[in-house]
């Protein structure tokens, strides 16, 4: 038997034995007393962000009579209830959730779709409290809006925002199209729909989503409608590939233009081949299983794989809940218990919902999940929302028991430029076990968001080979010997040196850099020394030092150690004062170390100026 299948048959013998379950519910324990509406009827959204950069991820939920929900996460899993403080008046209808830092101000904002109503984007004031600044920033889009993304699609380094309609689908007031609306970075967007043909029909979109389907280092995008109709007039899913900066719509011929009640979509390498994978629901019907090939081919391999769960779908995700470095696929539906299925075992997967202790058959229609590691243990913990006509239902916290009897390793990616979430970055890691992709995205799935940070799942490998991480735009950096059970921040080139991220690299970071090496001449890397380690190899050495010095003094005068325009006594005091230390701190040569080179260095240039 495969170590996959006793991993299988070892959860159903736990399930059997009467254990604790591998996921539990734990919303009022731990401070969710969310009570959703049925505001539309189609579900209601749900949202892991870090809203106070501490850290954990906090809790957004939509649904409620007067608005949405937000929890605060106290670091520990356990939530408390920020929602009466907003700011933000009350109103209704609120149906999906994604987010992103759209002004770049190093918080997370919240963008509310609502039905039939007036969409609200919440500025995020870093206090608790939120300012909807949608009408000024010109997305206050009044459709029956659902499933919004958002991607930075032209590269400037701003994530542009894509607004998903289902039209006319309330018989209401209600004739708005789907909109991509291109963030100005002044605060404010304009709609380049036409542009790009989208918005040219009257589909009913229940989701987009935004996805480098070629690893071209560019955000393609996809548009799952509903009421699709393949022998009439009615419409397909749509997918549009993005040439630097132009999104041509190659739906004809791609095989993802397929004709299904079309309601969420999960993205991820669900094959391990190297390629996106798409995965679309269906109500009521089979669901897709859509297998890229890298060109923006896609092939029907439901069935083969069996997952095609003839029910009645809304929300999946591709995510490793039991860290065994495999994807697994949950799907959330509406009337029968929702399903996980591994393909650990090889193809057709199997359904280890019951051995995980999720055959739940819930007493309210169930719609949309979001993923977190919320207590920090390193599996993935979820958030699961339904609702029940006429009356309330409860949001559930299902914690994950399972996954951290397993390693595991978690990047949280830093953005160029004004992104600052990492939108759109590739991960792509290596272990003996094979080759995990991932990607950060915004807005996925079915009106909901999975927290930002990258969870791979380790099995029992201490640490992974090696860790490729690719911005959009093609930004590029490699890492080494990456060990497990740890968040690992990565930065891009442009923030190394900057330990405290103030846009210099001064003085105040070479105090941390030494912190990092803690009177050695090099040191393993850990959490908040990854700004130090230079060549990507998990230990911050004498490289490292070499090129931070580089930074901190430019070789352009190179024995001003002192940095004070000229070569004089204070740089001679400094060298003097550091010989014989692994430091930058009177290091004129760059080497990484204060010898005799750099007293010779300072000498010969002694008395001239640096300006």
């Amino acid at each position: 038997m495969s170590s996959a299948s006793v991993f299988v048959a070892t959860l159903a013998l736990v399930a059997d034995a009467g254990a604790q379950q591998p996921f539990t519910e734990e919303a009022l324990t731990r401070g969710i007393g969310y009570q959703a509406v049925q505001s539309s009827a189609f579900g209601n959204g749900a949202m892991f962000a870090d809203l106070n950069n501490d850290g954990s991820p906090d809790l957004i939920v939509a649904g409620g009579a007067s608005g949405i929900g937000v929890y605060e996460n106290d670091g520990t899993g356990h939530f408390i209830d920020r929602t009466s403080g907003l700011g933000v008046a009350a109103f209704s209808a609120p149906a999906g959730l994604s987010g992103a830092d759209f002004n770049a101000d190093g918080r997370i904002d919240i963008y509310v779709s609502i039905w039939n109503q007036p969409n609200m984007l919440l500025l995020n004031n870093g206090d608790w409290t939120f300012t909807d600044v949608a009408p000024v920033a010109g997305v206050d889009d009044p459709g029956d809006s659902t499933g919004c993304a958002w991607g930075d699609y032209d590269g400037d380094g701003y994530p542009d925002l894509y607004i998903s309609n289902r039209t006319g689908s309330t018989g209401l007031t209600s004739v708005e199209r789907d909109r991509l609306m291109r963030n100005r970075g002044d605060g404010t967007f304009e709609d380049v729909s036409a542009q790009f043909g989208i918005g040219d029909d009257d589909a009913l979109t229940f989701q987009a989503v935004w996805f480098d389907m070629d690893a071209d280092d560019d955000l393609d995008l996809y548009m799952s409608t509903d009421y699709s109709n393949c022998n009439n007039i009615g419409y397909r899913n749509r997918l549009w590939r993005n040439d630097g900066g132009e999104l041509i719509e190659i739906s004809s011929g791609s095989g993802a233009d397929i004709c299904i009640d079309s309601m969420g979509v999960a993205i991820g390498d669900f094959n391990a081949d190297g390629h996106a994978d798409l995965y679309c629901t269906n109500t009521p019907g089979g669901n897709s299983l859509l297998l890229g090939d890298g060109s923006g081919v896609f092939t029907e391999a439901a069935i083969e794989a069996g997952v095609p769960v003839n029910g009645s779908c809304w929300g999946a995700n591709f995510v490793d809940l039991t860290n065994d470095g495999n994807l697994e696929l949950y799907v959330v539906d509406q009337v029968f218990p929702d399903r996980i299925f591994s393909g650990a075992s090889g193809w057709p997967c199997a359904d280890i919902g019951p051995a995980l202790g999720m055959n739940v058959v819930f007493p309210h229609q169930s719609f949309c999940v979001a993923f977190a590691d919320i207590d920090g243990d390193g599996d993935l913990d979820m958030a699961h929302s339904s609702i029940r006509s006429g009356g309330q239902s409860p949001i559930r916290l299902f914690v994950n028991n399972e996954g951290s009897q397993r390693n595991w390793a978690r990047i949280r990616v830093i953005g160029e430029g004004a992104d600052t979430q990492g939108i759109g970055a590739r991960l792509v890691l290596t272990t003996p076990d094979g080759v995990q992709r991932r990607q950060v995205h915004a807005g996925a799935s079915y009106m909901s968001q999975d927290e930002f940070v990258v969870h791979f799942g380790l099995d029992a490998r201490s640490q992974a080979d090696a860790l490729v991480v690719s911005w959009v735009g093609g930004t590029q950096r490699s890492f080494t010997n990456i060990p497990a059970n740890t968040v690992w921040t990565v930065p891009p080139p442009e923030w190394l040196g900057d330990g405290n991220r103030d846009g210099v690299v001064d003085n105040a970071d070479e105090a941390l850099l030494a912190g990092c090496l803690g009177g050695q001449s090099s040191a393993p890397v850990s959490p908040g020394c990854e700004f130090f380690d230079f060549d990507g190899d998990f230990v911050v050495g004498p490289s490292d030092v070499e090129q931070f010095a580089d930074l901190l003094n430019p070789p352009a005068c190179p024995p001003d150690v002192s940095d004070d325009g000229s070569v004089d006594l204070a740089d001679l005091n400094l060298v003097l004062a550091n010989f014989g230390q692994a430091t930058p701190t009177g290091d004129a040569t760059g080497d990484g170390i204060v010898n005799l080179a750099d007293l010779n260095a300072v000498l010969a240039a002694f008395g001239t100026s640096c300006e």
